[in-house]
C-alpha cells in the first residue's frame, strides 16, 4: 500500500498510528537522507514493509513501484495536477499484466453545511477538470495552432524588416 500525504506532520502522524497497530512502515519525505532512501525503498518493495508513506515533492518522479503495489491513498493533496498525475503513474505503467488492478482512494473530510464541507471535495473536482482539459487537449485538437491571415501578416513584416 502506498499512502501519499503533502505534509510532514501528517506523514509522521500515520507512520505512528499504522505502527501502533503493527503495520510495518516506511517513511519518505524531503527530510529523509538521500542514501537512507533506497534502503527504505527496498525494503518496501521487498515486502519488509506494508506500508509506504511518501509525499509527491519526493517520490513523484524517478521511481517505479507497479511491481510491488497497486493501491494508493491519497491522505491529502493539492491543486497540483502534476503532482496527482506523476504520482499515480507510480504505481501504473505500461506493461502490467492486462488483468492487473490498479487502485486509488482519495480520502475527504466532511464539513458541515454552513461551511459548504472542507477544501478536500474542491482540491479534487478542480484536479478532475484539469485532467479532463488536459485529455481534451491531448485526444482532440486542442493543441492546434489557428493562424489567422492578420497574424501571417504581422509574421511578415517582422521578417521583411
Amino acid at each position: 500500500m502506498l499512502v501519499w500525504g503533502m505534509f510532514v506532520g501528517t506523514m509522521q502522524k500515520i507512520c505512528r498510528v499504522l505502527s501502533s497497530k503493527g503495520i510495518d512502515v516506511c517513511l519518505i519525505y524531503g527530510g529523509t537522507p538521500k542514501d537512507q532512501r533506497v534502503d527504505l525503498i527496498n525494503n518496501f518493495r521487498d515486502g519488509h514493509a506494508q506500508v509506504l508513506v511518501s509525499n509527491p515533492a519526493t517520490l513523484g518522479e524517478s521511481i517505479s513501484l507497479h511491481q510491488t503495489v497497486h493501491d494508493a491513498i491519497y491522505f491529502e493533496y493539492n491543486f497540483n495536477l502534476t503532482f496527482m498525475l506523476q504520482s499515480r503513474d507510480r504505481i501504473h505503467r505500461l506493461g502490467l499484466e492486462p488483468n492487473q488492478y490498479t487502485r486509488y482512494y482519495y480520502l475527504m473530510t466532511e464539513g458541515d453545511a454552513a461551511h459548504k464541507g472542507f477544501i478536500d471535495r474542491q482540491v479534487y473536482d478542480r484536479l478532475k477538470e484539469k485532467e479532463a482539459v488536459m485529455l481534451n487537449a491531448i485526444d482532440g485538437q486542442y493543441l492546434l495552432p489557428e493562424v489567422t491571415n492578420s497574424y501571417l501578416d504581422d509574421v511578415k513584416s517582422i521578417l521583411e524588416n
